[in-house]
């Protein structure tokens, strides 16, 4: 009796044990997929913040020819001789424009939805917002669109016996230049006079004025949209990092461990830097007007002591990077660089955002901080980055490395190894920085005695597992 006690105690005791270790493997296993999709909605989040502030540029553009065809109209309904050519051109003007549409990029919208992230976005005033950009908006502006397309194919008609132009047509990046130049006309004298047109015209104005106002309503909830998402950015892309830093399916107490150190030995060795650059293709007909508009902003923009912003050009960088110049934002506080970058907003920063969309070709972002760094002051004119593709793993020896070389190397200027946490496109995730007094400087870098040699030599072999990407370096043009 006694011997079939122990072995029911055994066995019951085996049982709880298995029990429980299946209970831990489902909780472990849900965690990991949940993690895996608040990943995925951080990670949509970011995409979506930088689609938007594209869809801003897009939306001034479109104004700004809605502003245009506005003045077309004024223009004929004033009193007043006016020549042929100019009838011609306002008219062409107002055909042309009247009937532009907004796009607001629908593609992240839809993933958000589709991967069932929407749900998981806990803000309900941003859910909201998101709601009315792409639903109820969206619906508004189909109909507008429509009817006025159907309304300048009406007019179009209705002046074939009136008006006879033909325009020459620029090409400008898979469009057309909408700013028609007028090669070839004829006019009815009493063309200003002929109350089918002038009814044609004041009806344009009146569909203009509308659609601006619906405009209005897109940028006020993309103002919002963005707001929301800039004061939590940095919180919600540095959770996006830390799920891409564990691996849930294969808890081990050894990558616990790892992780641990590497977060230590960032705090051991760095002087904080964060960061948040911009980057502008810009032609280089258009560059002294780029340099005098952001001078023109940031200028008179109101920063705190601790915030660095600086203009730079890109002109030494490998075929595949586009950008031709920089503008670069750092604090050695990431509330404080959270604070001006959700400052940049209002009447001026809007009008700034206008009428830098009409030279700067095309423009990403990028942000991270800095691991760690050889303390230096020192402001420099010229910097180059180098750019890797490493593995989380192996993040910590290569910092450790890096830490080694700089107190084994005397750099004269400033140098250091960080992240790249948001804004990458190819798989870079580390950066090495350093800056120089002048080109003779940069062009001279690396090793001048043997113990500066095998410095670099040791921190080569951190390299052998990191994979280079590319370099560029950048020309200050001013600090603000």
């Amino acid at each position: 009796m006694k011997n079939q006690k122990n072995t029911l105690l055994k066995y019951g005791f085996e049982f709880i044990v298995v029990f429980l270790g299946l209970l831990l493997s489902l909780a472990i296993d849900n965690y990991s997929k949940k993690a895996e999709k608040l990943k995925k909605k951080n990670t949509l989040l970011i995409e979506l913040e930088e689609s938007i502030t594209n869809d801003v540029i897009q939306l001034g553009i479109v104004n700004k020819s809605l502003d245009q065809a506005i003045e077309s109209v004024k223009f004929l309904l004033e009193d007043g001789r006016k020549s042929d050519s100019l009838i011609a051109f306002h008219v062409s003007n107002i055909s042309a424009k009247t009937a532009i549409s907004f796009f607001p990029q629908k593609g992240i919208y839809s993933q958000l939805i589709n991967s069932n992230s929407f749900e998981l976005i806990d803000n309900t005033k941003l859910r909201s917002r998101i709601i009315d950009l792409y639903e109820h908006l969206e619906d508004r502006k189909d109909a507008a669109d429509l009817k006025n397309d159907f309304f300048v194919e009406s007019f179009d008609k209705s002046i074939l016996n009136k008006i006879n132009y033909r325009i020459k047509i620029v090409e400008v990046d898979n469009s057309v230049d909408l700013n028609t130049k007028i090669i070839n006309y004829e006019v009815d004298q009493d063309i200003l006079s002929d109350k089918v047109f002038i009814g044609y015209i004041t009806n344009a104005e009146k569909r203009i004025y509308y659609y601006k106002e619906l405009l209005k309503k897109y940028k006020n909830v993309m103002s919002e949209i963005l707001l929301i998402l800039n004061k939590h950015w940095l919180h919600i892309k540095s959770k996006n990092y830390t799920f891409r830093t564990y691996n849930y399916k294969s808890i081990k107490m050894k990558k616990s461990i790892l992780l641990l150190c590497l977060l230590v030995s960032s705090f051991v060795f760095s002087q904080n830097v964060f960061w948040y650059d911009v980057l502008l293709e810009v032609d280089s007909k258009n560059a002294s007007t780029v340099a005098g508009l952001v001078d023109g902003f940031y200028s008179n923009h109101t920063k705190a002591s601790n915030v660095n912003v600086s203009f730079s050009s890109i002109p030494l960088k490998g075929a595949s990077e586009k950008a031709t110049h920089i503008i670069s934002i750092a604090s050695d506080s990431s509330e404080s660089l959270a604070d001006f970058r959700n400052s940049l907003k209002g009447s001026d920063w809007d009008l700034y955002i206008s009428k830098m969309s009409n030279y700067v070709e095309s423009s990403r972002a990028s942000a991270g901080k800095s691991l760690i760094t050889n303390g230096s002051d020192t402001q420099y004119p010229i910097g180059q980055v180098w750019t890797f593709e490493v593995k989380n793993t192996q993040l910590n020896s290569m910092v450790q490395a890096f830490g080694k070389l700089i107190k084994s190397y005397k750099f004269d200027g400033f140098v250091g190894m960080g992240q790249i946490v948001h804004g990458t496109d190819n798989g870079e995730s580390v950066y090495i920085y350093g800056t120089y007094s002048d080109l003779n400087s940069a062009f001279n870098f690396g090793p001048q005695s043997k113990n500066e040699a095998a410095a670099f030599a040791e921190f080569s072999k951190a390299l052998d597992n990191a994979k280079y990407k590319k370099s560029f370096t950048r020309v200050l043009v001013k600090r603000y």
